[in-house]
């Protein structure tokens, strides 16, 4: 099986979001969209908002990286489904829990044993996510 390798970051300033080839310069972290432009077409992202794509698509087919939240369908609580970060783990992509409803939930799960995700943030953008309420 071929996995894209490729990241995401955050550009400084402007918010935006890109996604590409990484490469780090003199500690400045820099994202490429096209393999074959130079570095010197590159973006400069936020270091600390890079995340690698883990080769899976969430049941919209949005792309699924390092420090996604995402919720599972196969897992509820009574009233919230629960909320995961996805997290790069003893070589592999995890999920692991947060806090719901004041409790840590500290059960981790293979991101490859469920196929029902729905991408609903990351930690950098969307810090606020705890739970959401089923319909």
């Amino acid at each position: 099986m071929n996995r894209e390798i490729k990241f995401r970051g955050k550009i400084p300033n402007s918010g935006k979001w890109i996604n590409g080839y990484l490469f780090v310069y003199n500690g400045i972290a820099h994202i490429l969209s096209d393999y074959h432009h130079s570095p010197d077409c590159s973006n400069e992202v936020i270091l600390e908002t890079v995340g690698q794509f883990t080769g899976l698509h969430d049941k919209n087919g949005v792309e699924i990286y390092d420090g996604d939240k995402i919720i599972c369908e196969h897992i509820k609580d009574e009233n919230y489904y629960l909320i995961y970060t996805v997290i790069w783990d003893n070589g592999s992509f995890r999920l692991a829990s947060i806090s719901v409803c004041g409790k840590n939930i500290s059960i981790d799960y293979d991101i490859c044993e469920f196929n029902d995700y729905t991408v609903i943030g990351n930690i950098h953008d969307n810090p606020e996510l705890l739970k959401i309420e089923k319909s």
